[in-house]
């Protein structure tokens, strides 16, 4: 049966219903808490269920990645450009680098490339068998809360369109920073609620648990022990961050304001996707790539 609890951001139980449908035999309500602007599923779902009621034999049937054996997507290969971009200065030999959600392994296959020792985590079968024989890094075909790295640590954790797919975000970002080296960095990305590329009806995905904002996701981070250096705000669909252990952090403070943003956003969403005639020309890829991932906002903490 699906769970319910508490929010997993500030542990507070006032809720607003966002949106609510049908998937399989699963009733689907996406909720926003009313105290610090989480969106999430409410009940939760786990990923059986997700795959039961998505017919989907194995765990790569829910993500996006659908690749001939050895061989990334081109959308995983554009994606990992525009993160190498990013961590350019980091991805260079002596450090370590482990990508966790590794997907069909296209950022595996850049790190390689410029002789960086790089092991990947994928809990989906066929995606760990693509990313392995693409890039020829070590892949383990497990979940972060379960993988065995034999007490290794990193100097470069990325996380990027994961954390909106666990059950627990705060215990897996804890081990996240547990897996950082000294002076390590950790670099997340997931999707933005308060920018989203999806129609309103697509927006609220199942195969996600979570919904981030800007705030709810630097939110989390520090709830988990790790300080954000910066985070960009994309112009559409995503938000990224780069973060370092730091366990004297106080817990963060709900704000109840920020639920009134989240709301007016996603309400402001169901017209201006089709008033802004979103649906047609986010089909151009020339379009697509400059209008939502130029960066809207950058900020320094």
């Amino acid at each position: 049966m699906p769970a319910e609890r508490p929010c997993a951001l500030c542990d507070f139980e006032r809720r607003q219903l966002l949106n609510r449908t049908r998937v399989g035999d699963i009733d689907l309500r996406t909720v926003v808490c009313l105290d610090c602007g989480l969106v999430y599923h409410h009940p939760m779902s786990t990923v059986a269920e997700k795959m039961r009621a998505s017919r989907a034999d194995d765990e790569s049937g829910l993500h996006l990645a659908h690749a001939k054996a050895g061989h990334v997507t081109h959308a995983a290969a554009r994606r990992a450009a525009r993160y190498v971009a990013v961590l350019d200065h980091l991805l260079r030999p002596p450090i370590t680098f482990l990508d966790i959600g590794c997907g069909d392994g296209a950022l595996l296959v850049e790190a390689t490339r410029r002789g960086v020792h790089s092991v990947g985590l994928e809990g989906g079968a066929q995606n760990a068998a693509t990313a392995r024989e693409a890039s020829g890094a070590e892949v383990i075909e497990a979940h972060l809360e379960e993988a065995d790295l034999g007490g290794r640590t990193f100097g470069l954790v990325a996380c990027t369109h994961v954390l909106e797919h666990v059950e627990d975000p705060v215990r897996f970002l804890t081990i996240c920073r547990e897996l950082l080296a000294p002076e390590g960095r950790f670099f997340i990305e997931v999707p933005n609620v308060l920018r989203p590329k999806m129609s309103f009806r697509r927006m609220f995905q199942f195969r996600h648990n979570f919904f981030f904002s800007p705030e709810t996701l630097l939110a989390m981070l520090q709830r988990a022990g790790l300080r954000t250096l910066w985070r960009r705000t994309y112009r559409r669909e995503c938000v990224a961050a780069m973060a370092v252990a730091d366990t004297a952090l106080a817990p963060p403070q709900p704000d109840p304001r920020h639920a009134a943003e989240v709301i007016a956003a996603v309400a402001a969403h169901r017209w201006r996707y089709y008033a802004t005639g979103m649906f047609i020309w986010r089909r151009s890829r020339w379009l697509h790539e400059r209008a939502f991932y130029g960066s809207w906002r950058d900020d320094q903490f």
